[in-house]
Protein backbone atom coordinates (compact mmCIF):
# COMPACT_ATOMS: atom_id res chain seq x y z
CA UNK A 1 0.00 0.00 0.00
CA UNK A 2 2.86 2.49 0.29
CA UNK A 3 4.03 2.27 -3.02
CA UNK A 4 0.49 3.23 -3.92
CA UNK A 5 0.59 5.97 -1.71
CA UNK A 6 3.84 7.32 -3.14
CA UNK A 7 2.63 6.99 -6.61
CA UNK A 8 -0.37 9.13 -5.89
CA UNK A 9 1.79 11.75 -4.19
CA UNK A 10 4.15 11.73 -7.42
CA UNK A 11 0.94 12.15 -9.36
CA UNK A 12 -0.52 14.97 -7.65
CA UNK A 13 2.77 16.71 -7.44
CA UNK A 14 3.37 16.03 -10.72
CA UNK A 15 -0.17 17.91 -11.59
CA UNK A 16 0.58 21.06 -9.38
CA UNK A 17 3.73 21.18 -10.88
CA UNK A 18 2.56 21.67 -14.10
CA UNK A 19 -0.61 24.02 -12.94
CA UNK A 20 2.24 26.03 -11.21
CA UNK A 21 4.23 26.32 -14.29
CA UNK A 22 1.25 27.13 -16.43
CA UNK A 23 -0.23 29.92 -13.88
CA UNK A 24 3.73 31.91 -13.86
CA UNK A 25 3.25 31.75 -17.47
CA UNK A 26 0.25 32.86 -17.81
CA UNK A 27 1.06 35.93 -15.47
CA UNK A 28 4.38 36.63 -16.94
CA UNK A 29 2.59 37.95 -19.94
CA UNK A 30 -0.56 38.98 -18.21
CA UNK A 31 0.63 41.16 -15.74
CA UNK A 32 2.40 44.70 -16.31
CA UNK A 33 4.51 44.94 -13.58
CA UNK A 34 5.88 41.20 -14.07
CA UNK A 35 7.02 42.14 -18.21
CA UNK A 36 8.19 45.08 -16.50
CA UNK A 37 10.55 42.95 -13.88
CA UNK A 38 11.35 40.66 -16.68
CA UNK A 39 12.71 43.12 -18.84
CA UNK A 40 15.05 44.75 -16.21
CA UNK A 41 15.75 41.58 -15.50
CA UNK A 42 16.91 41.09 -19.01
CA UNK A 43 19.15 44.29 -18.83
CA UNK A 44 21.17 43.45 -15.77
CA UNK A 45 21.93 40.31 -16.50
CA UNK A 46 23.80 41.99 -20.06
CA UNK A 47 24.96 44.64 -17.83
CA UNK A 48 25.94 41.60 -14.97
CA UNK A 49 27.79 39.67 -17.97
CA UNK A 50 29.70 43.02 -19.21
CA UNK A 51 31.41 43.39 -15.76
CA UNK A 52 35.18 43.12 -15.51
CA UNK A 53 35.27 41.32 -12.10
CA UNK A 54 37.20 37.96 -11.26
CA UNK A 55 35.67 35.23 -11.98
CA UNK A 56 35.88 34.35 -8.38
CA UNK A 57 33.45 36.59 -7.64
CA UNK A 58 31.25 36.37 -10.51
CA UNK A 59 30.65 32.61 -9.51
CA UNK A 60 29.93 33.93 -5.64
CA UNK A 61 26.94 36.15 -6.74
CA UNK A 62 25.94 33.44 -9.28
CA UNK A 63 25.48 31.45 -5.95
CA UNK A 64 24.00 34.15 -4.25
CA UNK A 65 21.07 34.92 -6.80
CA UNK A 66 20.63 31.66 -7.68
CA UNK A 67 20.08 30.76 -3.53
CA UNK A 68 18.11 34.06 -2.90
CA UNK A 69 15.83 32.86 -6.52
CA UNK A 70 15.51 29.37 -5.35
CA UNK A 71 14.04 30.83 -2.01
CA UNK A 72 11.36 33.26 -3.29
CA UNK A 73 10.28 30.24 -5.83
CA UNK A 74 9.78 27.62 -3.59
CA UNK A 75 8.29 30.47 -1.14
CA UNK A 76 5.79 31.36 -3.97
CA UNK A 77 5.13 27.60 -4.76
CA UNK A 78 3.97 26.83 -0.76
CA UNK A 79 1.76 29.77 -0.82
CA UNK A 80 0.43 28.72 -3.82
CA UNK A 81 -0.42 25.09 -2.64
CA UNK A 82 -1.30 26.30 0.77
CA UNK A 83 -3.98 28.72 -1.01
CA UNK A 84 -5.21 25.47 -2.77
CA UNK A 85 -5.30 23.69 0.30
CA UNK A 86 -7.32 26.65 1.97
CA UNK A 87 -4.53 26.67 5.03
Amino acid sequence: MNKMNELCEMELTGRYEEKLSALKAEISVADEYIRQDNSDLTEFENRYERLDIPYRVKRFLDDYIACMQTKYERLADLCYLAGEQGL
